[in-house]
């Protein structure tokens, strides 16, 4: 009400449109005004509610969803990445997709579900976006200190993000006539089960037993299966290779190593099993006892479970 001059004031502040296309009806700011009557209301809050009484979603809920360039046919994983991309500011090319605008950048925008592909790029920004990149002072699984760590659930936790990124390094494997793609627990059971929905296939996990990497819960693959081996963060490749070693134990043809990201600065190999990452990472590990950080007192943070990345 204040934004259509009913009021002076709303929430103890005074309000203004920023732009004239953002402007709502009479009967909207009414609905508006009764609903947060009596509350102190964030900018975001207002926003949503304002997007509720126009009967369209928040453009929020729809940031995470992947964007084409109708000229180019260019997909992106988000609206910002696109924005970043084409060099405008994310809110034009959400108008473009809401209806507010023709063009953004020059060019004509939709949603899209068809994500196959992500550039190195496209993946750093998205774990940028979910803080799944973190910086500080952290020990690592495999024993080593760094001043960075990837949080994979950071960004796991979000579906509609991991079955992008599921999707991309699918992608990769398309043709490879994959039967099964397996991952270690934990991460790797839902990149597993995402890759293998995207290729069409079963997917399975292997997990320790006293010690040991090993299939349970009736698991098994058929002499000569030809399987995908997924994994979240990987630091020396030592999981990787235990699942390689369980693959070939029952019988299964290990046909490549998918890697969410690689963060060994090329080290982690896998003999003569070929190996892709969405992401690589030269990040600086330290053993204990040569850690700067350590030496700074800088305090450690140990995070993740048992195993070796």
């Amino acid at each position: 009400m204040a934004l259509s001059g009913s009021i002076k004031t709303a929430g103890g502040y005074h309000w203004a449109y920023l732009n004239p296309d953002d402007k709502v009806s009479e009967k909207t700011s009414k609905n508006l005004g009764r609903a947060t009557r009596g509350k102190k209301q964030s900018a975001e809050q207002i926003e949503k509610r304002v997007a509720h009484f126009k009967g369209k979603p928040h453009e929020n809920y729809n940031s995470y969803k992947p964007v084409v360039c109708v000229e180019t046919g260019r997909i992106f994983a988000s609206i910002k990445i696109a924005a970043e991309s084409v060099g405008v500011h994310q809110s034009l090319i959400s108008k473009v997709l809401h209806g507010k605008k023709k063009t953004a950048g020059g060019y004509h925008w939709k949603f899209t579900k068809e994500v196959f592909y992500m550039t190195e790029k496209e993946v750093y920004d998205l774990l940028v976006e979910t803080g799944a990149i973190m910086n500080g002072h952290f020990l690592l699984t495999s024993s080593l200190h760094s001043p960075h760590y990837v949080e994979k659930f950071n960004v796991l936790q979000h579906p509609e993000m991991t079955e992008k990124l599921c999707r991309a390094m699918a992608e990769h494997f398309k043709d490879a006539q994959i039967e099964t793609v397996v991952g270690p627990v934990t991460g790797g059971i839902i990149l597993a089960h995402e890759t293998g929905k995207a290729l069409g296939t079963r997917a399975i996990f292997t997990e320790r037993v006293d010690g040991v990497m090993t299939f349970r819960r009736g698991f098994s693959l058929h002499e000569g299966e030809r399987v995908l081996i997924v994994e979240d963060i990987v630091t020396t490749g030592g999981s990787i290779r235990e699942v390689i070693d369980v693959v070939k134990k029952f019988g299964g043809v290990p046909v490549a190593v998918s890697m969410l990201v690689d963060r060994s600065g090329g080290k982690a190999t896998f003999d003569d099993v070929p190996s892709f990452a969405l992401l690589h990472m030269n990040v600086e590990t330290y053993q204990p006892e040569d850690c700067p950080l350590c030496k700074e007192n800088v305090p450690l943070t140990k995070r993740g479970s048992t195993g070796k990345k």
